[in-house]
């Protein structure tokens, strides 16, 4: 039987006035650090707000555990 180890990587957004930005640079940095650890994006998901605004980002990563 395959074991998987998942991480989770949240983002939130920054409010303006009619937008939410996300810090890009902070992802970017993130998906290369757990690539290096042998991880692989298997899921994102955009989280809407009122309005239909993005206001999060969630990105699931996994990797096989071998023994």
């Amino acid at each position: 039987m395959r074991k998987y180890e998942f991480k989770v990587v949240e983002l939130f957004g920054k409010a303006n006035w009619t937008e939410y930005k996300f810090d890009l640079k902070e992802l970017d940095h993130k998906i290369q650090e757990l690539g290096n650890e042998g991880f692989q994006l298997v899921n994102s998901l955009s989280i809407c707000g009122t309005g239909g605004i993005t206001t999060q980002l969630v990105y699931t990563f996994q990797r096989e555990i071998t023994q």
